[in-house]
Order: C-alpha cells, then sequence, then structure tokens
C-alpha cells in the first residue's frame, strides 16, 4: 500500500521506537500521528536492556525518547541509539520546557525537542527527521559512490592495454595513462612540459595539423590516422591513433582526446610483405585482426585463422557467405549485409562495429573493415577488409559511460551544491542544489564565464581562492559572504585536470547564530563594565572565580589581591552567615537547582559589613552535572536602613490604628449618645431649628465613626491577619454575598457567578475586596435592578478577574481617580461612601502581585479586572 504524505511517497509503515514509561502519554502520542494520517507501527520500551534488543533485532525510521525514565534517562537513550544506528533520528519529547536540556541535546545530537502539550509538532519534526535521515544516508552512499566511480574510472585510465591522452586543442599534453608513456618512454611528468607535434615525425606533421583542423572546424567527430613519434630514445614509434574532441555546450573546443596503439611491429611485418596479399594492407590497419574477403560475383568467402579464432568456427574451411552472416545478431545482421552489398555494388568502403553470436553461442562485438577490389575495366571483382575482436574496449567503453552516468546521479542526489569548471572558467556542470542556491538556471549557466554571470566574486575570496587551487594545483576550503545573494556559503574547491570542482553549502543560519553568540558575548561584557553590582563567573570544574570591576567598587577588594577561587566569595561573608551561604550553594549544585539565591553580610576592605543579596545561574552538562555558574551580588545596606525605618513607622502606624479604633472614637460614641437623649428628652420642647441642627450633629458623627472604620480597613490591608494560602475565589465571593445580603435583598440585586480559580492568597482581604466591587456595584446602579456577573480567565501565568455590572459607569477621563484615596465623583447626597473603597480594592490587589483597572463610560455599566498569580507558579508579595 502507498500512501502520499507531505509530498512523499511511502511504500511502507513508518516504523517508530518509544522510550516511554507512560501508556498513557504513549497513546497521546500514537493519537497525535495517527491524526495526521502516518502509517506506522510503534513499540514502546522503557528500559536500556530493552531498547538496545529491539535496535539490534528491527529496522527503525525514528526513535522518540521522553526527557526522563525511571532509571533511565534522554541522554543515555540517545548514547545507545548513536552506537547502534548513527544515521537514526532520535526526537526527544518532554512534558515540561527547559531550555538548557533541550540545547544540550541537539548539541548530543537529538533531532529535535518537542513539548507533549503541543504535540501538534510531532508529524512535521518526524517528517524531517526521517526524510535529513534519508538524505544523509544518500549522501553518504553518493560519496562513497563517487570514490568508487574515480577509482574505477581511474583504474579503467590506467591499466587499459591502449595509449590514451588528454590535450589542449593546441597539443599540450594534460594527461597521460601509464601505458601512453610506456609507449614514448616519457613519464607523464616530462610529457606535460612538451606537445604531440614536437614528438611527431615531420614527414607526418602536415597531414596531421591538417586532419586536426578539419576535426576543430567540424568537418567529422573524430578521426584515426596512423604516424609516427619518436621515442624518449630517439627510435622511431608507429602508432594507429583515434583523435577526438571534448566541447562545450556551446560548441566550442576544449580537449582533444587521443587513443594510441603501438603498432610497429606490425609496421615492420607490412614491410617485410609488402603488397604480398591486399587484404594483409587492410589487416595491418588494426592490431590482433584477421582477414577476410568474398569473390565478386563467385560470393566465396575466405577467413584467415585470427577470423575462426575470433568466430569459434572450428571447420576447417570457412562457412557461406550465408552461414557467416547469420552469426551476427538480427540488429547487427541488417547493418552488415547492407554495408556490404553496398561496397559489392558500387564500392563503397564500411567501418563497423558489430555484435556476433560466435559458434559456442558467445557474444563478442568485432569491428569489421571492408573495401572494394576492383578490375581493370573498374568491375568490383572482390571486397576484402578485417575483422577485429573489440570486445574488451566495447566493454570498457560502456563500462566508463555507465561510470559517467552514475558519477553525474550521485551528483545530482547530494545535498552540497556542486558545479564545475573548465580552464577558461565556464560552467561544464552543475547539480540540482546548485541552480537553486545560485538562483540562476542550468540552461543560462553551462558555457558561460563565472565571473561574468557573477562579477561580484571579482576581488573576493571566491576569485582569489579559485585561482590559488587551479594555479598551485592545491585543494582550498573558506566562508565568504556574497552580498548579491545575500548569504554566507561555506566552500570547498578542488583541482581538476579539466579546471576546477566546487563543492558549497549555503551558511547563512549558522553564521548569523555566530554572530547573535559573539553580540551576546559583546553584551555580557558591557552590562558586566556598566551595572553597579558586582558580577561574578565561576568555573566549577577548574574552581576560577572571575569578577568584574563593580566588585572593587562596592567593597574596595582589588580582583589582584583575593584569591581567583570561589573563596573569594565565601572566605569574606560575615561568620554568621557563612556556614548557610556555603550550605544552600552546595545545596543548589548538587541538587539540581538552575538557581542560587542568598542574603548576608559581606566584608568589605575598610572592616565594615555590607549587607548583599546574590543570585547566580547554574549551568549543566547534558549528564545534569553543574559546570558553571554565573551571577551578581547587589549592595542592600540602604535598602536595609529603609526597611528598618518603614518597619518603625509600621509599628507608629498601628500604635496610631489602636489610638483612632479606640480613644478617638470613644469621646464619638459619647457625643453621639448624649446627642440622640437629648433629642429623646426634649425632642418636643425644641423648635424645627433645634431638631434640624441635633440631627446635623449625629450625622456628622456618624459620618465620622464610618471615615475612622474606613481608614482602619486601608491600614489593615498592610497587615496580614493570616497566612496566604490555597483558596478557592468562589469562597471569598459567597462571604462578600453573605455580608451584602441585606442589600442586595432590598435593591433584588441578581448576582451571577462563573467558575472561578483556586488561587493562593489572603481569604479575608479577597471577600473584602469582592465585597467592596459588589457593593459598588449595587450602589451606582442608578436606581434600576443590579445585574452583577462576576468571572474569571486563565491567561499566561495569572488569572484575570472581572465584576460587571450595569449601573451609571464611569467616564474615561475619570479612571486615575477612581482608586486614590478620598476622592468621590458624586456628592455624598447623591450616594453616600467615604471615597476608600476602591482605594482598598487596589491595595489588597498590589499586596497579591497583581494588576486593578476599569473599563467603562456613562451609562453602559462598569466592569472592575483584577489579575492574581497562577497558584500553580505565580509570584507572591503578600
Amino acid at each position: 500500500m502507498k500512501l502520499r504524505h507531505w509530498g512523499i511517497e511511502m511504500t511502507k509503515q513508518l516504523r517508530v521506537l518509544i522510550v516511554e514509561d507512560s501508556a498513557d502519554d504513549t497513546e497521546l502520542l500514537l493519537l497525535e500521528l495517527r491524526r495526521a494520517r502516518l502509517e506506522l507501527s510503534s513499540l514502546r520500551v522503557e528500559s536500556a536492556l530493552a531498547m538496545s534488543n529491539v535496535l539490534e533485532l528491527e529496522p527503525w525510521d525514528v526513535v522518540l525518547i521522553d526527557h526522563s525514565l525511571p532509571g533511565f534517562d534522554a541522554p543515555s537513550a540517545l548514547r545507545l541509539v548513536q552506537e547502534k544506528n548513527p544515521d537514526l533520528p532520535v526526537i526527544v519529547v518532554s512534558g515540561t520546557i527547559d531550555e538548557g536540556f533541550a540545547v544540550e541535546m541537539m548539541r548530543a545530537g537529538a533531532a529535535d525537542y518537542v513539548i507533549k502539550s503541543n504535540l501538534v509538532r510531532l508529524p512535521a519534526a518526524i517528517e524531517r527527521e526521517v526524510r535529513d535521515a534519508g538524505n544523509r544516508r544518500a549522501r553518504r552512499i553518493a560519496e562513497e559512490a563517487v570514490r568508487a566511480n574515480e577509482e574505477q574510472l581511474r583504474a579503467v585510465f590506467e591499466n587499459v592495454t591502449v595509449g590514451i591522452a588528454v590535450t589542449t586543442t593546441t597539443g599540450k599534453f594534460v594527461r597521460c595513462n601509464s601505458a601512453y608513456c610506456r609507449m614514448l618512454g616519457f613519464t607523464e611528468q616530462e610529457l606535460m612540459q612538451i606537445d604531440f607535434v614536437s614528438l611527431t615525425h615531420p614527414d607526418d606533421r602536415v597531414h596531421n595539423h591538417q586532419l586536426l583542423s578539419d576535426l576543430l572546424n567540424k568537418k567529422f567527430s573524430h578521426f584515426v590516422l596512423e604516424k609516427r613519434y619518436f621515442h624518449k630514445s630517439g627510435a622511431i614509434v608507429w602508432v594507429r591513433v583515434g583523435v577526438s574532441v571534448l566541447r562545450h555546450g556551446d560548441g566550442t573546443s576544449t580537449h582533444l582526446i587521443g587513443v594510441a596503439e603501438d603498432i610497429t611491429r606490425q609496421k615492420a611485418a607490412e614491410q617485410e610483405l609488402t603488397q604480398s596479399r591486399d587484404y594483409l594492407r587492410m589487416a595491418s590497419r588494426v592490431s590482433h585482426v584477421g582477414a577476410w574477403s568474398v569473390e565478386i560475383p563467385e560470393r566465396k568467402l575466405t577467413w584467415s585463422e585470427e577470423v575462426f579464432g575470433i568466430f569459434e568456427y572450428a571447420g576447417g574451411s570457412p562457412p557461406d557467405l550465408g552461414e557467416a552472416i547469420a552469426f551476427y545478431k538480427w540488429e547487427s545482421r541488417e547493418v552488415a549485409l547492407s554495408a556490404f552489398e553496398r561496397c559489392a555494388r558500387d564500392g563503397t568502403p564500411f567501418d563497423l562495429e558489430l555484435e556476433i553470436l560466435t559458434a559456442k553461442g558467445n557474444r563478442r562485438w568485432v569491428r569489421s573493415i571492408g573495401e572494394s577490389v576492383r578490375s581493370d575495366d573498374g568491375r568490383v571483382i572482390r571486397v576484402q577488409g578485417a575483422h577485429q575482436d573489440v570486445t574488451e574496449s566495447k566493454r570498457a567503453r560502456e563500462r566508463e559511460r555507465q561510470l559517467q552516468a552514475r558519477l553525474a546521479e550521485t551528483l545530482e542526489s547530494i545535498s552540497d551544491a556542486f558545479y564545475t569548471l573548465d580552464i577558461r572558467w565556464c560552467f561544464t556542470f552543475l547539480n540540482n542544489e546548485a541552480e537553486n542556491l545560485l538562483q540562476k538556471t542550468r540552461g543560462s549557466l553551462l558555457g558561460a564565464n563565472v565571473w561574468s554571470e557573477f562579477p561580484s566574486m571579482i576581488g573576493s575570496s571566491f576569485e582569489t581562492k579559485f585561482r590559488r587551487a587551479v594555479q598551485a594545483r592545491v585543494a582550498v576550503e573558506f566562508e565568504e559572504f556574497y552580498a548579491p545573494l545575500q548569504a554566507w556559503f561555506s566552500v570547498k574547491a578542488y583541482p581538476t585536470p579539466e579546471g576546477l570542482a566546487v563543492y558549497f553549502q549555503d551558511c547563512t543560519d549558522r553564521k548569523r547564530a555566530e554572530e547573535a553568540v559573539r553580540e551576546s558575548a559583546e553584551r555580557f561584557q558591557l552590562l558586566a563594565r556598566a551595572t553597579n553590582d558586582a558580577i561574578w563567573d565561576w568555573n566549577i570544574a577548574t574552581n576560577e572565580l572571575w569578577w568584574n570591576d563593580g566588585y572593587e567598587n562596592l567593597f574596595g577588594h582589588l580582583r589582584s589581591e583575593v584569591s581567583s577561587s570561589i573563596e573569594s566569595l565565601t572566605d569574606w561573608v560575615h561568620p554568621e552567615d557563612r556556614e548557610a551561604v556555603v550550605s544552600s550553594l552546595f545545596e543548589s549544585i548538587t541538587s539540581g537547582s538552575e538557581h542560587w539565591t542568598s542574603e548576608f553580610r559581606y566584608r568589605c576592605k575598610n572592616g565594615s559589613y555590607s549587607f548583599v543579596r546574590t543570585r547566580g545561574l547554574l549551568l549543566r552538562d547534558v549528564s545534569g552535572k553543574a559546570i558553571r555558574a554565573i551571577g551578581g551580588m547587589t549592595d542592600l545596606t540602604s535598602l536595609k536602613l529603609i526597611q528598618e525605618d518603614l518597619a518603625r513607622s509600621n509599628d507608629d502606624l498601628q500604635q496610631f490604628a489602636y489610638v483612632a479604633s479606640h480613644d478617638l472614637q470613644e469621646p464619638l460614641r459619647a457625643v453621639a449618645g448624649c446627642t440622640q437623649l437629648l433629642h429623646k428628652l426634649y425632642g418636643n420642647k425644641l423648635d424645627e431649628r433645634a431638631r434640624e441642627l441635633m440631627t446635623h450633629t449625629v450625622d456628622g458623627v456618624g459620618r465620622m465613626q464610618l471615615l475612622i472604620r474606613d481608614l482602619l480597613a486601608y491600614s489593615g490591608v498592610d497587615k496580614r491577619t493570616s497566612h496566604p494560602q490555597r483558596i478557592p475565589l468562589a469562597n471569598a465571593v459567597q462571604t462578600a454575598l453573605e455580608n451584602l445580603r441585606l442589600s442586595i435583598e432590598e435593591t433584588h440585586a441578581i448576582v451571577q457567578l462563573d467558575s472561578l480559580p483556586t488561587v493562593v492568597a489572603d481569604e479575608s482581604q479577597m471577600s473584602l475586596l469582592f465585597q467592596n466591587l459588589i457593593g459598588n456595584a449595587i450602589k451606582f446602579s442608578g436606581g434600576k435592578q443590579p445585574h452583577i456577573r462576576i468571572k474569571a480567565s486563565k491567561l499566561i501565568a495569572e488569572w484575570q478577574v472581572s465584576v460587571a455590572d450595569n449601573g451609571i459607569g464611569i467616564d474615561p477621563e475619570y479612571f486615575s481617580r477612581v482608586f486614590v484615596l478620598f476622592q468621590r465623583l458624586h456628592t455624598r447626597l447623591e450616594y453616600p461612601g467615604t471615597g476608600i473603597g476602591l482605594a482598598v480594592c487596589k491595595k489588597i490587589v498590589d499586596r497579591h502581585g497583581g494588576r486593578i483597572w476599569i473599563e467603562s463610560s456613562p451609562g453602559t455599566g462598569s466592569v472592575f479586572c483584577f489579575t492574581l498569580p497562577d497558584s500553580e507558579g505565580g509570584h507572591y508579595v503578600i
């Protein structure tokens, strides 16, 4: 069954090995993969032994590893996979976000790091890593194939029995194989210093030059000639050389390739036999040949002894012509017969390579040359020629062709971009990845000059390094930014006999990451110099400690005078604090914590002590061992003095609160009581004005008592009545509603309470907060039936709670005033109150580490919103 997913056709199920101790988490993970329509088979293991066994017994496409297992962790599992199968991709799946651990796992070789709360990333991550793993395997196989191809090509070139030479179009030798060097007695290095023209016999040069000129002018694709070379010893060497030309895509010639056979002996034999038989002259054109002839019109066939061997024919006399033609395979038979008939009819010569099936059933390739012999009156009376067994050379050429095809296919499949340049700096090949990175098509670049197509390379490292590689015949490697493409490239270039081979990759992302690291290091150094704190950096493994200039500024100790180890920190701690400081430091190191915080007294050079707070970040290796700590010390001395003054002020405030609640309210109660008694005893004897004054007196005393009560409530927010603990906010709301029961019943208020969270807070203060907000909503309803809704929503690290009403609303220009002490927007006749309630609300929210604000407009009601830290990890200041 085939499944096309993410643009990839998969012909088998994806095999997933899951290292996880939770069956539920495994099921969730598989559910996400199936939801992505992946066809897969999976196996879950929990131990190192089980994982090792299945890695050895079965092939896998990807391994998913949990962050932590009982007695077995992700780093250990990663190392085990790398030992068994380095190409197998590993993805760490964790329930928590630990950036430090994720970075270390990626550095150790993990392919990706996926959070269990975001499993939607997992299918794409698996697809990417399976594809990349396949690319890595393909690249490794391709590189091995390239090396094998190169070795095979080199072996064919060096071990073939005929001489092969590559020259420039002017005759300068570029490359020669061993057979060619042996034939002429020169080493390859010696031949590189001369050209074939100087080695050619003067009598052969003109003809040789004419053939080369016609070849370069495309009058024919190749030619074969016999000529004389001078041996290094001075002797004459007769050779039969076949010459062809290599051309660019635009048709311009680049190199000549000559395949030469030493025919000195044949020439000597030819001279001895001089014209003894015409077919011997034909046979001398090739080495190891057999002669044949057919008499016309008798069509009688004659074979030499060599031809009997080529066709493996055991008869004492040759077969008839029809039987001989039958040896040719069907595709070659028609070609051979047609060429023979033309030669017999009008004398047209032929030179063919044909496939035969010998009398013993063996397949062979033969080169068959034929020409006509005419009578005195011009009639064709004989067709004669020679057969040469070219099976091995044919197979060698086919192997070379296949190797070249495999080499081209390999270069297309590798992930690196690749192109080749000839000696004129023109493109001769480039793969698909090179097209992508250079942003130009193959058709536009082949045959084009690299400096013309990419002029910005001129004068850059591209030009200087490329020219050095070609001139010095050395490999070069460099990284360079190419501005027109806005990209960094990592380049490796190798000289070749034809020019230059270039591998390159886009390394822009890596260079940007390195630059970001460098800038981060610079910012750290600038911060260390700019801050007033004493910054320290401790190498735990070597016990080396570094201080910034702030250390000398704060404490007066010269860095050159103190120890460069952790003792420069611990030895100056006040004796009463030292044990606790050292204990907390090493507890943080051994417990796996990422942070260390401590407050203590630190001795200055003048003998005094400063109150300091130090905070440190612990860095760990992949095994969790702490290897480095970075932190800073802040001088809290002034803050401590302020806190002491504040504590004294708070004590005075508490004393005042006691006096206000007792001593001030007692006279007010006496005035109120006397006034009410006077009204009761003598009210009927007083006139209307006197009774009005007595009423104002009682109301004023009441307002004064209410004001004192609200002030006590405001000041009491700073004094914890109970320790903060986890409480359901709904309980605090119910308490507030109970306290407001009479107001709710009188106004027929409707209070809608949605689901509220559990938070860490002071329950009594939460009740007071809701009582003030709900009470205000009832008070400022504008005569309508109050509708109040209380709800909460979850933010990133906090809860947002809102109390919405349908009252008179507030103009936005007064938003900043409503939370200020004693600020009122209405007269006491319109709405009673002291202007302290919302100030108390703000103070309660501030004490709990939250924020409070209002959203409203006149006539549309108001929404009072406040935030509280999430009880699962928030920071509390109460």
